[in-house]
């Protein structure tokens, strides 16, 4: 029966740990790009339900989010954004990442993109390994590696 135990509680460490992994929540580009300008996002919900997303800049004037995507507010041209440095989270709809990096997020990831300097070998070796295919595998054969080890190792003492 204890070797039983040793192995559940390897299981519900598994599991604990798969619950535990930090998530990364997306932030919603309208906001960010409001924000990266310093202006706010406002929001009408007209009747209908349908709702219009507006920046608004700090002297009261609102321009719609497509026209400052496009680089307009009002009758103000918008400069360009800079480039966002390696380890920044990055909007690849209106912004690019600095010298050689490029924008990274794991695969089955939820969240923000961010710059990251990969060469070829990485991104190869990170796609694998963000598979989900190649972690059920991985998983699975350390799931039953463990507790055979465990049994193997109960019976010889």
């Amino acid at each position: 029966m204890s070797c039983y135990n040793a192995v559940m509680k390897y299981v519900v460490f598994i599991l604990a740990l798969c619950v535990v992994l930090p998530a990364q929540a997306a932030i919603d580009p309208d906001l960010a790009i409001c924000d990266r300008y310093g202006f706010e996002l406002v929001e009408t919900t007209f009747d209908d339900g349908n709702v219009f997303r507006q920046c608004k800049r700090p002297d009261g004037v609102l321009c719609s989010v497509e026209r400052v995507y496009e680089g307009f507010c009002g009758d103000q041209e918008l400069s360009f954004l800079s480039c966002v440095e390696e380890g920044g989270t990055v909007f690849p709809e209106f912004e690019s990442c600095c010298a050689d990096a490029v924008p990274y997020m794991k695969r089955g990831q939820v969240g923000q993109p961010f710059c990251k300097k990969i060469n070829k070998v990485q991104e190869v070796v990170g796609d694998i390994a963000d598979s989900s295919i190649a972690m059920a595998i991985l998983v699975a054969a350390l799931a039953g590696a463990i507790p055979a080890y465990i049994i193997r190792r109960k019976r010889t003492l």
